[in-house]
């Protein structure tokens, strides 16, 4: 976050919601790492980042410490190389960040970082490492921080969780 200038809180959330700090291969749509990196036929995350960092693709692919500074380089890059402290400022580009093409998908995916920010988490890795996120103060404009509707997909989901899946 220091060498890249973005705040530390959104690279937190965003790996925490994204892998719980795993550094994964690639999921079925095409993301990759800790920050949930997308490269797939629509979306060209790790190639971009790549170009900024003057890195591999196969080192943000598979090195978590440059798929995290690829994040917080993609981070800036959707923020237009423009810093701030107000975590509200970076609603946008945090967006942009999911690598998500369908909007209200993303907005919402967005919503669940900026959650994580505001109100820590303290969870486990697979590798048994406690991290720690502290909560930080957030206040989202009311159009950032309610839910969209202005696709087919958010108007076909009835409920959150598989509706075919066994309660228990």
């Amino acid at each position: 976050a220091l060498e890249i200038g973005v705040l530390v809180e959104q690279l937190n959330a965003t790996g925490q919601v994204q892998s719980n700090w795993a550094q994964v291969s690639e999921s079925i749509y095409g993301s990759w790492g800790i920050m949930g990196l997308i490269e797939n036929y629509r979306v060209h995350q790790i190639k971009t980042a790549a170009s900024l960092l003057n890195v591999t693709e196969e080192a943000i692919k598979n090195a978590a410490k440059t798929n995290i500074r690829a994040a917080a380089a993609l981070l800036a890059h959707y923020q237009n190389n423009i810093s701030t402290n107000n975590h509200a400022d970076w609603f946008g580009a945090m967006k942009q960040l999911t690598g998500l093409w369908d909007n209200a998908l993303a907005h919402d995916l967005t919503l669940r970082i900026y959650e994580v920010v505001r109100t820590g988490s303290k969870t486990v890795s697979l590798w048994g490492e406690i991290i720690n996120i502290s909560p930080t103060d957030v206040t989202l404009p009311r159009a950032a921080s309610e839910a969209i509707f202005d696709s087919p997909t958010a108007s076909r989901v009835e409920a959150v969780d598989y509706p075919n899946a066994v309660s228990n």
